[in-house]
């Protein structure tokens, strides 16, 4: 462990208490969020929620990003008992990125006329990136691990659906420059970064907590 994530575990531990004195709101968002340093990909987004007021929410979110990408060698030919044209795929190299950033949530609603509410939204935490690959040709296959301070500002919209629930859109930008520390041949201090700072857009729902 080092010792940012030290720090940002004992931040939660202190405000876990009050935020969550009354698990109210609940945020469930999937879109797709497009890094620096890679393609675009699935995003997932959970939040839970202390309600203030009807304006202002503050709770802990929890993102799941999700990249593959193959290196496809594609292959076509002709069934001639079915006389059905069939592809191979031969994949002879998989990368994936798998990250995780946990975030204090800040969350607020301007107060315009129904049937939408613009939202603001702000959050401050600590992101956690796995970068691995597996080389068919050569057996060769490697997990590297990356962490690094983030933190993200997005804009949307509120729909009420119902009593409790209601649609939300939202486009956000995410900051975040993950590192490790490398072995050095001159015996300086030395780490590789990757840059997974980029625009997302999101959909999902709100449950509970209005007034």
């Amino acid at each position: 462990m080092t010792r940012k994530f030290l720090v940002f575990t004992l931040i939660l531990l202190v405000l876990t208490p009050a935020a969550f004195a009354k698990r109210d709101a609940y945020y469930i968002n999937a879109g797709v969020f497009n890094p620096k340093a890679t393609d675009s990909g699935l995003m997932i987004h959970l939040n839970t929620s202390r309600v203030f007021d009807e304006k202002v929410d503050f709770g802990v979110s929890l993102d799941f990003y999700s990249k593959t990408s193959t290196d496809d060698q594609r292959i076509t030919w002709q069934d001639p008992n079915t006389n059905t044209s069939i592809d191979t795929v031969v994949t002879s190299f998989e990368s994936r990125k798998v990250m995780l950033p946990v975030m204090a949530e800040l969350s607020i609603r301007i107060p315009v006329e129904f049937p939408v509410y613009p939202l603001i939204k702000a959050g401050l935490g600590y992101a956690f990136l796995w970068n691995s690959f597996d080389n068919y040709k050569t057996k060769e296959s490697e997990t590297q691990f990356y962490h690094g301070m983030c933190w993200r500002l997005g804009i949307g919209g509120m729909y009420r659906l119902g009593h409790s629930s209601a649609l939300t859109v939202e486009g956000f930008y995410n900051g975040c420059k993950t590192s490790r520390k490398e072995d050095s041949v001159i015996g300086l201090p030395t780490r590789t970064e990757i840059d997974m700072s980029g625009l997302g857009f999101m959909v999902g729902l709100r449950l509970g907590g209005f007034y």
